[in-house]
């Protein structure tokens, strides 16, 4: 599993909003934090082994 998180900034342009959806919509799992020191956004990706 490959996870990847990032700080949001405080405003994020419409262009931003869309692009950051279509990559969410590619990850098997992903979700929003909120904490003291801002808003995080993750995804996981599931690795599945190359067949040879």
């Amino acid at each position: 599993m490959i996870r990847i998180a990032v700080a949001l900034p405080a405003q994020l342009s419409e262009a931003g909003r869309r692009a950051l959806l279509t990559a969410l919509a590619d990850a098997d799992r992903y979700g929003h934090d909120l904490t003291v020191e801002g808003a995080t956004v993750w995804a996981e990706i599931d690795r599945t082994p190359a067949c040879h």
